[in-house]
């Protein structure tokens, strides 16, 4: 009865330039198998049904699954957590010198903090040593994972959805190029990895700009430090106060202030405009140097840990190259402290902080700390893909 109450073969009409013709949707299709699905399990329909009938026998129900054609591949989301944890403790010490780097500038308003990497370094290991290189671990320690999961788990499945559809001739425009698959399998992972990310790099922001923010105090009030010992002791005093309000005591406290000021999304719009065009040359050229390498009538398995960590690490250099400039505008929306009210912040929304970031120092201003960036994404992209890779090939078989 319902069963035929939604088209088997849904089409959609292509213009060729001449005439139309009629070619099989895959969406529609997808829309339609879910729609029947929600009628058919439906108790309340049921109900109706067998009551209009007038009959006692049982209807039987069809097995209908949302990705019936399409199942996804879990697989690709285990790979992405082993890959995502190795790189996570492999590149997180740069990252940490990268968003001091970037935010520098803009906590003190005039000067810098840090004349380069090799500065911010030295710096960060003669004040706080080891454990400032490590600040902030624990978010992208879960963060990275479950991004890595979502991007490359997204990846793998739509990948494998594409290729389908282009080898039935299903995807508009005609057959798509391998590039077109990669790079179009990349950007939806991005994207969707844009929504798992941004927290995880608010919270980690936050705990890697805290002293960035001690020393851009203390640099304000060393110039603004009157000569009178006295009004100098108040300036002080005031400056410690101020400081210790935007301040957190931990994890903790961080976490609370993010979530009780509702900026657990701050800044999602500059993470999801570096994520989408990022993970789309990051897949893409990684898919590319892969079968560039591979010998001609063998298959990908062959590749070496060697070759298959520089395509990996190739990867990640181009996504920062390309995406950089957002990631200076996520990190300067995400390094204000949680606890400054709308009215105090500098910066509000992408465009706000990309102009003022521009007047602040031109197009030079959206590529500081681009070499810790790339310096970090040449080895940690390097594992995290190896991992990846080595993961699916050695559950899968292939």
């Amino acid at each position: 009865m319902l069963e035929n109450a939604f088209p088997s073969t849904p089409s959609m009409l292509l213009y060729d330039g001449s005439s139309f013709r009629s070619a099989p949707c895959p969406f529609s299709s997808l829309l339609s198998s879910v729609l029947t699905a929600v009628l058919l399990q439906n108790p309340l329909i049921d109900l109706v049904i067998s009551s209009s009938a007038n009959t006692r026998h049982k209807r039987e129900r069809p097995s209908y699954h949302l990705f019936t054609q399409h199942k996804v591949d879990w697989l690709h989301h285990v790979a992405g957590v082993c890959g995502g944890l190795a790189a996570c403790v492999c590149g997180h010490p740069l990252d940490t010198m990268k968003a001091r780097i970037a935010l520098s500038h803009s906590a003190t308003g005039s000067t810098r903090l840090y004349s380069g990497l090799a500065d911010c370094i030295r710096q960060t290991w003669l004040k706080e040593g080891l454990r400032g290189f490590y600040r902030g671990l624990p978010f992208p320690l879960v963060g990275d994972c479950l991004v890595a999961s979502a991007s490359y788990g997204v990846y793998g499945n739509t990948l494998a959805f594409l290729e389908r559809a282009n080898a039935n001739g299903e995807l508009p425009g005609g057959a798509w190029s391998r590039p077109m698959l990669t790079g179009a399998a990349g950007a939806a992972g991005g994207a969707i990895a844009s929504v798992v990310e941004c927290p995880f790099d608010m919270l980690k922001t936050q705990m890697q700009v805290e002293a960035c923010r001690k020393a851009a105090n203390e640099q304000a009030r060393r110039v603004a430090a009157p000569r009178d010992a006295v009004a100098s002791a108040v300036v002080s005093r005031r400056a410690a106060y101020e400081l210790e309000a935007l301040s957190y005591r931990g994890l903790g406290d961080c976490l609370t202030e993010v979530v009780r000021a509702q900026k657990v999304y701050a800044g999602l719009s500059a993470v999801f405009l570096r994520n989408t065009p990022g993970f789309a040359i990051a897949y893409s050229t990684f898919d590319a140097l892969k079968r560039l390498q591979t010998p001609p009538g063998q298959s990908e398995s062959v590749l070496t840990a060697p070759q298959l960590m520089l395509a990996g690490g190739l990867s990640g250099v181009l996504f920062w190259a390309a995406a950089y400039p957002f990631d200076v505008v996520r990190a300067n929306l995400q390094g204000q402290s949680a606890k400054l009210s709308a009215s105090k912040a500098r910066f509000n929304g992408v465009v706000d902080c990309a102009v003022k970031l521009y007047l602040e120092g031109g197009v030079v201003r959206f590529y500081r700390g681009l070499l810790p960036a790339v310096s970090r994404a040449l080895p940690a992209n390097a594992v995290c893909y190896y991992v990846y890779t080595l993961v699916v090939q050695t559950w899968s078989g292939k």
